[in-house]
């Protein structure tokens, strides 16, 4: 089912990014556009919200911004089923495709995350965003993660999970993040899982720095402050920042059951 709080908040993605870790295989397409089974991973993630209820989106362009123009609206064309008249070369549409709109917007090739946040706020009309980055793909419970942020009176509530790795560590006193700090070395710590929830009062105080880091420069901060909360996420996350997590994802989507994807709303 949708969640009615879900379906009224546009969802800001982050896609400019340059996907070193995943070279060679960003080397002839940004990382938002690299394929689960045959469609680019910022599809799957904007499906997922769209499993949701969520029907506005808004993606941060900077780092082959022109081939995801491209292929988002090629795969708006193209979506649903088609019948296609050789005679004319035309392509027609039967019935209705996915019920989302998506905002594409030039943030700069070379922003950092939190000037690109900065830049897409002008196009965000809410007093409350959704925030994912365009490669990372979980089953989340979007309308718990929302709940969460209402009982929490948070100005931000981030998503973490449990996996010890090399992404940025998360402190947490209860549901409070407490402190944020940018890969440390691996100690069993929660980590963001980059799901977020996010007041306009947040994006009104980043700062117009082009080098301004989300990860490094604002959330830290903001966990001092007190303001941020914790949603803990016990089902299935998994990022794509190496060759073998993408051949990961694209093995579990030939399982036939690939565990990101949720129900449709009803």
């Amino acid at each position: 089912m949708a969640d009615e709080g879900a379906a009224g908040l546009e969802v800001a993605i982050l896609a400019g990014g340059r996907g070193s870790r995943l070279w060679p295989e960003t080397a002839s397409r940004p990382k938002p556009l690299l394929p689960i089974g045959g469609t680019p991973v910022i599809w799957h993630v904007i499906d997922g919200f769209a499993a949701a209820g969520c029907r506005r989106f808004a993606v941060a362009l900077g780092h082959g911004g022109d081939a995801i123009r491209s292929a988002l609206a090629e795969l708006c064309r193209l979506d649903g089923d088609l019948e296609l008249d050789f005679r004319r070369g035309r392509v027609d549409r039967l019935g209705e495709g996915r019920d989302v709109s998506v905002r594409l917007v030039d943030t700069g090739a070379d922003a950092g995350t939190g000037a690109r946040l900065r830049r897409l706020a002008a196009h965000l009309a809410g007093a409350r965003v959704l925030l994912a980055y365009a490669d990372g793909l979980a089953d989340l419970d979007v309308g718990g993660l929302l709940a969460c942020h209402r009982r929490a009176g948070a100005m931000l509530t981030m998503t973490v999970v449990p996996r010890p790795e090399r992404f940025g560590r998360v402190g947490l006193d209860g549901d409070r993040v407490t402190a944020f700090a940018e890969k440390q070395p691996e100690d069993g710590a929660w980590i963001s899982a980059g799901f977020f929830v996010v007041e306009r009062a947040v994006l009104d105080r980043l700062s117009d720095g082009a080098a301004l880091s989300f990860e490094r420069d604002v959330l830290p901060g903001l966990a001092r402050d007190g303001v941020v909360a914790a949603y803990r996420h016990a089902g299935f996350w998994q990022c794509m920042d190496t060759p073998a997590e993408h051949a990961e994802l694209q093995r579990l989507w030939e399982s036939g059951r690939p565990p990101w994807r949720r129900a449709a709303p009803g």
